[in-house]
């Protein structure tokens, strides 16, 4: 997905969100990409498949693959890929604008900045996916994400985090 180490990326994303205190971060797509991913590239088989035989089939798969997960994140407020970074204090979200394997300050767009004190998390395993549900309970506002459940080790950890995080978590009085 991304040619950069992840020490490397966790820095550009400390540039764009403006806190060198984010201690984790994480990539996900908007809930529901996953399966339209699925559709598009079937999609994208049978059609170049019967354009073009096993080349076109192939190629079909790629490009509806990418159609499909790209039609879930076309919104100004959800890009089809997002990462997660997690401050002591804050959780952020933060979408990637254009393309390229190189995650740039410059092409990380902030989207969502939740206190943490006002965030309730919701975690969900499917067959296929790991989802994230992350709501700021002061304005009701609810992001729903997901992440490969066969490829996304820092995706589970970070909702672990998240989780132990919302478990340990004291107000102060």
């Amino acid at each position: 997905m991304c040619a950069m180490s992840e020490q490397a990326v966790l820095e550009q994303v400390r540039i764009a969100a403006g806190d060198d205190t984010i201690m984790d971060i994480a990539p996900f797509q908007p809930k529901g990409s996953m399966a339209a991913g699925s559709i598009g590239a079937a999609g994208g088989a049978a059609a170049g498949g019967a354009l073009g035989g096993q080349w076109g089939q192939a190629i079909g798969i790629g490009v509806g693959l990418t159609a499909g997960r790209q039609s879930v994140g076309s919104g100004d407020d959800v890009m089809s890929l997002m990462f997660v970074g997690v401050s002591p204090t804050e959780v952020y979200l933060l979408g990637v604008v254009g393309p390229g394997l190189k995650i740039t300050h410059e092409r990380l767009k902030p989207l969502a900045k939740i206190d943490r004190e006002h965030l309730a998390v919701e975690t969900h395993r499917r067959l296929l996916v790991h989802q994230l549900v992350l709501e700021d309970t002061q304005t009701g506002h609810r992001i729903e994400l997901e992440a490969d459940k066969l490829n996304a080790y820092h995706a589970k950890a970070l909702i672990e985090l998240l989780a132990i995080g919302e478990e340990h978590h004291h107000p102060a009085d």
